[in-house]
């Protein structure tokens, strides 16, 4: 992994290269403002200066039509000046830099977007407006475009640019079969629809000041995960093309478009699937005598999975970009041997998320990644030491934490369990969420590292206080949300039902289900209890069987869309009744994939469903749109994942302790302050949720151990 390899010109002293991240800096900064660039600029140095010696800067459009969004970055005159201070940074640290040029084609999340044909897609946000088809004598056109973006990027500093051919962009529309229905001279045949791609990479090449100083790196598709997408003989070939004309100086692999229909991001994934695609095509390449290194990428997030790749010959290099989202010294961590000192990215998504959602990329597990203009986010040494309470050991309270001791204060954990960890050790067991457990063992590694106490199987309570025998100055409530009880009142016959469970019985396995079960509620908590109770685990740690489960060819390089509905399923039928009629809001990174998987497996969503009563033997349900229908469905397990309610209980107790002369008694100090974090806010202030997700509980934790 530390052995150097020259790309071009350069000697790169690893094998990592940092793949690119668009980070939607503009949604919360002006774009093309100094603030703007200096924030790229600090996220891409701090990268560089970690031995992240090969970045690509990303998602950067050749032209204003190119944008991804209306509001992204492109590059298309000398005024964005500013690009200079990102490649400045990098330098600085010695680092190699390319500027990725992505013209964000059919993918792009905008009204009006170009194209090679004009078919839309079911999953853009303005699927009612289809793509404009370019014409045939404007390509000369977008090959200019190209040709200024590479002569920009050279006069602003950068060793080189990244070509992108991948990720549904435009070029990719041009060569994939799935998505290139011309007739004309740039589509049909592969030579065709190869056209416009050789265009660009030869006068790029062509309109450089110093050519051979300058690195072109082409992002290639290895699979377009469409049915009627490229082959692989077909990815080989182009490879093939690219290389082979002597202008590519390095090869870098990507799988997938926008609206394939298979996940290639999240945790559900197993770790290096795809790099089969990456190994294929860099062996063809090898038969062929052509030498350009080749790197692969997706899905590989531990040193591990990296040096197995490169000891068998996968790939040449290997791309990394969550991963540095989640620790920005990642590389440097596994050159100095302390892996277990590395931050875990957990595949979760909500960077992904927030992309789809035009809302600056965060890190659910690192608030400081990529919010480096933010200075009281580097958590600076209190003015004063005090001794500060963190009541539960979950997300919030293991994060406020380690932050508030990291500042110097002295810091107690309380957690009433016999493990740290909260509703995040429900959560570890749900398909697709089993780098949670990386993530509690990364957490354990710290607490043990900093002077927290850490008091388990322990309730914060008056009692506990005075046996300190220390004054406190404040209290972090952190202790989480409990289930909304099961109650008569709120359904008639629930609490007389013997056949109904709490989801957490479900999820810690007290209680086994039976075959028909029937799941109470339409959230995350819903989803995550249908997707235990279908899925077989091996699938999620065998490339192999997800691969099988999803109809995912990598030799061949085809899908075949039948396979997923014919995947080997368990004899469980699970129904999930919505009384609204809107589908359950999960996550736009991977929501849409797990309800994808539930449908296929035989999962039925009941939307518009009231549950009129709970018998013993099932539900009695009414169907209010589009027709009023009341049925009764047989149940052998009715699973109850019917909301959550802030826990209210420490916070109420408090409350009364303080205004009983807390105080007077020396118990707290006379500026003693209490603040809540995580899913119990309202348990002293009012203004909780009872639900939030991970990244929003880290976050919120983290800002309050900055402030105290």
């Amino acid at each position: 992994m530390f052995t150097p390899i020259r790309v071009g010109k350069f000697l790169i002293p690893n094998r990592f290269m940092m793949s690119p991240l668009y980070l939607n800096i503009e949604s919360d900064v002006k774009r093309d403002s100094p603030a703007f660039f200096e924030s790229m600029s600090q996220f891409y140095g701090e990268r560089a200066a970690n031995s992240a010696s090969l970045v690509v800067v990303g998602g950067v459009a050749p032209s204003n039509m190119g944008r991804w969004n209306s509001k992204a970055l492109s590059l298309t005159s000398s005024r964005n000046d500013g690009l200079r201070l990102v490649s400045s940074a990098i330098r600085k640290q010695e680092g190699v830099s390319l500027l990725q040029a992505f013209h964000g084609g059919r993918s792009s999340f905008k009204r009006f977007r170009l194209a090679a044909s004009s078919e839309t897609t079911k999953v853009h946000p303005f699927r009612e407006f289809p793509p404009v088809k370019i014409p045939s004598m404007f390509m000369d056109t977008i090959v200019g475009e190209y040709e200024r973006f590479a002569m920009l990027a050279e006069d602003l500093g950068f060793d080189g640019i990244e070509l992108s051919f991948s990720d549904g962009g435009l070029i990719h529309n041009f060569l994939s079969s799935a998505t290139n229905t011309r007739d004309d001279q740039f589509g049909g045949c592969l030579e065709n629809r190869m056209e416009l791609a050789l265009r660009v990479l030869a006068n790029v090449r062509n309109s450089l000041k110093k050519p051979n100083d300058f690195l072109i790196s082409v992002r290639l598709c290895m699979h377009d995960l469409k049915s009627n997408g490229n082959s692989m003989s077909d990815n080989c070939t182009i490879a093939e093309y690219l290389c082979g004309s002597g202008a590519v100086d390095l090869l870098t692999s990507s799988v997938g478009m926008h609206d394939s229909p298979v996940q290639t991001l999240s945790s559900t994934v197993p770790q290096g699937t795809f790099a089969k695609c990456t190994q294929k095509v860099r062996n063809h390449l090898r038969a062929k005598g052509i030498t350009t290194p080749v790197a692969a990428s997706h899905r590989i997030h531990s040193s591990a999975v990296a040096k197995k790749l490169l000891d068998e010959d996968f790939c040449d290099m290997i791309g990394i970009g969550r991963p540095l989202l989640a620790d920005s010294q990642f590389i440097r961590k596994i050159e100095l041997g302390v892996d277990g000192d590395i931050i875990p990215c957990i595949g979760c998504n909500h960077c992904v998320n927030k992309l789809y959602k035009l809302e600056r990329v965060a890190c659910a597990v690192n608030p400081l990644s990529g919010f480096t203009e933010d200075k009281w986010r580097n958590a600076p040494p209190a003015k004063y030491q005090k001794n500060v309470a963190v009541v539960g050991g979950g997300a919030a309270g293991i994060v406020c934490a380690l932050t508030l001791a990291q500042r110097g204060h002295n810091v107690v954990l309380y957690e009433r369990s016999n493990e740290i960890g909260g509703q995040m050790n429900l959560a570890k067991v749900v398909p697709g969420k089993g780098d949670y457990f990386a993530l509690l063992k990364y957490w354990t590694y710290k607490l043990r590292d900093s002077t927290v106490k850490v008091r388990l199987n322990t309730e914060f309570s008056e009692r506990e206080v005075t046996s300190g025998h220390q004054a406190i100055n404040a209290v972090v409530l952190c202790c989480g949300s409990i289930m909304r009880p099961i109650k008569s009142n709120y359904i008639p016959g629930a609490s007389e039902c013997n056949i109904i469970v709490p989801f957490w019985k479900i999820l810690d396995g007290s209680v086994v289900a039976g075959r028909r079960v029937v799941i109470l509620g339409n959230g995350a908590i819903a989803f995550d209890v249908a997707s235990y109770l279908l899925h077989d685990q091996r699938v999620s740690r065998s490339d192999q069987a997800y691969c099988v489960e999803w109809g995912v060819n990598l030799e061949a390089g085809t899908l075949d869309c039948h396979a997923q509905t014919d995947a080997t399923k368990n004899n469980r039928d699970v129904i999930i009744l919505n009384k609204t009629e809107k589908d359950a809001d999960l996550s736009k990174g991977k929501g849409w994939s797990q309800k994808l998987w539930l449908k296929n497996h035989r999962a039925t969503v009941l939307q518009s469903a009231m549950v009129e009563k709970i018998h013993p033997d099932g539900v009695t349900v009414s169907i209010i749109l589009p027709d009023n229908r009341i049925f009764f469905i047989p149940a052998d397990t009715i699973v109850w994942a019917n909301g959550m309610l802030p826990n209210i209980s420490t916070g109420t107790w408090i409350y009364e302790w303080v205004k009983d002369g807390a105080e007077s008694r020396g118990q707290i100090t006379h500026d003693f302050g209490i603040y809540a974090a995580g899913t119990c806010r309202d348990a002293y202030s009012g203004d909780g949720h009872g639900e939030q997700d991970l990244l929003q509980v880290v976050h919120e934790a983290f800002e309050i151990g900055c402030k105290i």
